[in-house]
């Protein structure tokens, strides 16, 4: 599903500037639906959030073209803080 609504949203010119992918997805994980988004080179910055902690699974998820990851259960503050970090918004005043 996140990789058919980021085709829609290239085909309607709405691209998102962030987007979250759960490592367990129901019909495609979220490392194979990294690649695939960062293959459409558009740009987005994608989030990685797992349980899955483990050094190597980080690793892999990122080298799938995730920005980031982000530990379950998902703290709102580590989100704020990785999109202003990563300056996808100034400030917690523009979420």
């Amino acid at each position: 599903e996140a990789v058919d609504r980021m085709k829609k949203s290239i085909e309607n010119k709405s691209a998102y500037e962030a987007i979250l992918l759960d490592y367990e997805m129901p019909e495609m994980n979220g490392p194979a639906a990294a690649k695939i988004i960062k293959s459409m080179d558009i740009g987005v910055f994608i989030v990685g959030i797992t349980g899955n902690l483990l050094l190597e699974d980080v690793e892999f998820f990122k080298s799938c073209g995730a920005n980031a990851v982000l530990p379950k259960p998902l703290k709102m503050k580590d989100l704020e803080d990785l999109l202003i970090e990563n300056g996808l918004v100034s400030s917690k005043a523009d979420l």
